[in-house]
Order: C-alpha cells, then structure tokens, then sequence
C-alpha cells in the first residue's frame, strides 16, 4: 500500500469556492435566456437584476433591456463585469458615481415588473477612455443608498397618483401636453422667485398642494435638493398627505 503524499498543494479556498460556484453554474438549467420576459415582484426587484446582468457578462457585449408594455427601454455597454456605457437615459458621465448610475436605471424601470433581455452586440468596442463602474460597485450603491439621496418612495408614490409629472433637476415628464406645459409653466415662475428671494432655502424639504380646479390640484415635493411638480385629482390629497406624514416621521 502506498502512502499517500503530504507535500502536495493545495488551491486556496478562493479558488476552490470559486470552482465550485461554476460547475453549480454549469449544471443549473438556463432560466434566465436572452429574449424571454423575466417578471419581478417589484421595480427594486428588476433594478437587481440588471445590475446581476453586469455582474454575469465578462466578454464584452451590448445588452439591450426591454420594459413589457412601455416605451421604455435601456442599452447598457458591459465588459468584464463593468459597465462601460448607459444609453437611454440622460446621464453625464463624466462626474457620475455608482449611486448616479442606480438612481438613473430605477427612474428608468420605475414602475416595471417585467424585463427582456437580448444581447444587441457581441463585440462591442469599448471606448478606450470610457468610464466605467464595477458590477461590485453598482450592488454596494444599491444596497447602502446614499443618505442623502432623494427619499426612495415619496417620488415614486407621487407619481403613481399623478394625471401628470415633471423631476425639475432631470427634465423627465410623463402626462398629457396641457398638463405638462402647467407644470413648466410652474416650475419656471418657482425658478423666478426662488432667484429674488435669497431667504429662500432651496434644499428644504417641503411638500405643498395648490388648489387648480375642484377637480385638481398641484402637487410641489422638495426633498434634499430634488424637486418634482405634479398634477393630482381632488381624491387623491388624503393619501399624499398620509405619506408625507409617514415619511416626515421616519426622518
């Protein structure tokens, strides 16, 4: 019988962990293949996996990302688990960190519960001076936000009740066409005032409901900073009011 030998070397932990979590890989059915919808409980939930997705591309590739019944829609350029380029979207990516590039991709899929995802490109160019953000980065800002981002729900639940909405700051608008030129036509006129009135504290969180008709009413949410103008019917003022409450009370 032959001893066996106590010389031999081992793999570190890392790579025998890491091994493993491949040949798992490997043997799991694919569930998740390009072009097929893939729902989610919840628009948080659809962000997650978009970022997943950087985290899953090494090789470099363009991935388109539909939103079922919407016009909505995100091109994201990855390359070995970083995102090198966000299309769709209006993003300066010259001073944006991972917390900007979360923010953006969730006002883009607000509300979405269902995405596609199709490779648009397998050999995309990389832009050699791109900016990138790692897919570890991306998950980090997505599950430690910013303190002083903008609050997570009071945005989402104003627009969710709204015939009409303007963000000031990013100049996104959904709703009619009269509704919205009432909403710029707002937003210029607090532009005007805000600049006359040096006492006036910008960056004060505040909410304020102006009567329009007995039907309607507007809506102005300051929080940290943002700004979003929206237009409401008369039935909806009770339940905007409960959660600013709500929201005043966990700060």
């Amino acid at each position: 019988m032959i001893a066996p030998r106590k010389d031999m070397p081992t793999a570190p932990d890392t790579e025998v962990t890491d091994a493993r979590v491949a040949l798992q890989r490997l043997a799991t059915p694919e569930v998740q293949a390009y072009g097929a919808w893939r729902s989610f409980g919840s628009a948080a939930e659809a962000v997650r996996a978009v970022i997943g997705e950087i985290g899953e591309v090494v090789l470099a590739r363009r991935i388109a990302v539909s939103v079922r019944n919407s016009d909505a829609a995100l091109l994201l350029t990855i390359s070995n688990r970083h995102l090198v380029a966000l299309e769709g979207i209006s993003l300066n990516a010259s001073d944006t960190d991972a917390h900007d590039v979360v923010a953006a991709i969730g006002r883009a899929l607000d509300c979405a519960k269902s995405l596609r995802f199709d490779i648009a490109t397998r050999t995309s160019e990389m832009p050699s001076t791109a900016r990138s953000w790692s897919w570890q980065a991306l998950l980090e800002a997505l599950e430690a936000p910013r303190k002083n981002a903008v609050a997570p729900g009071i945005f989402a639940d104003v627009k969710a009740l709204s015939v009409a909405w303007l963000e000031v700051e990013t100049g996104e608008k959904t709703g009619p066409e009269a509704a919205l030129r009432a909403l710029h036509h707002m937003a210029k006129a607090r532009g005007d005032f805000v600049g006359q009135v040096d006492q006036f504290r910008q960056d004060r969180s505040h909410l304020a409901l102006f009567s329009m008709t007995e039907q309607m009413f507007a809506v102005e949410v300051s929080w940290q900073g943002n700004l979003l103008l929206a237009i409401c019917e008369a039935s909806t003022r009770e339940d905007l009011l409960a959660m600013w409450r709500g929201l005043v009370a966990e700060t």
